[in-house]
């Protein structure tokens, strides 16, 4: 009895500690499954948040990316397409010096010679270049090319351009016997008005330019020169103010050697500077027989030279126009002198005058000598 008794309560011991045992086992499993969940949804945030930030900020950068791509590419396409198209840049000066005149439009829109104006030391952007441009939108003959040293060495050499000395050549009956040209340098772009401001010349200059190379009848000049002779002040200003309004080639006539002296017979003009000292009887007569058979003549006196002895066989010439040289001055002694010089004076220069209405410049600073008419 006690044996069994015994026995029950052993059995029910074990099963106490074998409930007890499980329950000791049981408790370290809820906290294992409890870890794992943590952690599987750890993992499943960071899967979450790597899928968003691949969708949303990979993803998104690289259409970033190939947005701005498309945008470089579309931009230098259009600036590609507009370099093309040539257009012409807006002229924003007043005067509006950059834009073709109606007068040169006029003159060049019926040209039907093939012209080609080569273009040397400038950038495309350059305002003479852009002014080139207007002259072939108005004449498709009339073309340009920008030449450069690395891609142009035949042309380089040809027209003989230096470097730091931007030109243009403007080129008709290219490549023939026929060949005409002209040069134009930086400096030709620009002179001075009486008062010594600069003034932009640039279009009278390409435009006087093209129709040079165009006319067939160009008229030829002529100016005298030797040691007895200054040319240096007359002839220039001559040359700039004959560049205005006309086409002309010009040359020098030495009369050094009075004996082989001989005017050609294809001046239609001859220019006689300020003299220094008189001429030779041979040179006179000559010039006189010039004027005789309808030649023409332009005489220059600058006062302001000094001058030696008799002007005897000068003055033939000018007897021949009724006028005859002295060495003395004409004083102003009204208001057009300038106060304590009288020898020079203001002039103001008619705006009506077939002679003179084509001269911009007035009044006009002057200091001439006496001339009996």
């Amino acid at each position: 009895m006690d044996t069994k008794k015994n026995k029950d309560l052993k059995n029910k011991e074990n099963k106490k500690n074998t409930k007890n045992t499980k329950k000791v086992n049981e408790k370290p499993t809820k906290k294992t499954n409890k870890k794992e969940k943590d952690e599987s949804k750890m993992n499943s945030k960071l899967s979450k948040f790597a899928y968003n930030f691949k969708k949303n900020v990979i993803t998104n950068d690289t259409k970033t990316v190939l947005l701005v791509l498309i945008m470089i590419g579309v931009f230098i396409g259009l600036n590609l397409w507009v370099k093309s198209l040539n257009l012409m840049q807006i002229d924003l000066t007043k005067e509006k010096l950059y834009t073709l005149t109606d007068t040169s439009i006029n003159a060049i829109k019926n040209l039907n010679k093939d012209i080609k104006i080569y273009v040397w030391g400038y950038t495309e952007d350059a305002p003479v270049v852009d002014l080139i441009r207007q002259y072939n939108s108005k004449n498709k003959k009339i073309t340009y090319k920008m030449v450069s040293r690395d891609k142009n060495q035949d042309l380089v050499e040809k027209y003989n351009f230096e470097d730091e000395m931007p030109s243009i050549v403007i080129v008709t009956n290219e490549g023939a016997v026929s060949e005409r040209k002209d040069f134009l340098y930086d400096t030709d772009f620009y002179s001075y008005d009486a008062n010594l401001n600069q003034v932009d010349v640039t279009e009278q200059k390409i435009t006087n330019s093209i129709l040079k190379v165009n006319t067939e009848d160009i008229p030829v000049i002529y100016a005298l020169t030797n040691s007895g002779i200054n040319q240096e002040v007359s002839i220039e200003y001559f040359k700039q103010c004959i560049g205005y309004f006309g086409l002309y080639t010009m040359s020098n006539l030495d009369t050094t050697n009075a004996k082989k002296f001989e005017i050609p017979k294809d001046a239609d003009l001859l220019i006689l500077p300020t003299l220094t000292s008189d001429l030779n009887k041979k040179v006179s007569d000559k010039i006189k027989d010039y004027i005789l058979a309808g030649g023409n003549i332009l005489i220059f006196n600058d006062p302001n030279i000094e001058k030696k002895g008799e002007f005897t066989n000068y003055n033939e010439i000018l007897d021949l126009y009724g006028i005859s040289f002295a060495n003395t001055f004409v004083v102003e002694d009204s208001d057009h002198a300038i106060t304590g010089t009288d020898s020079y004076m203001f002039g103001t220069v008619s705006e009506t005058s077939e002679i003179s209405r084509n001269i911009n410049v007035s009044p006009i600073l002057f200091r001439p000598r006496k001339h009996s008419l």
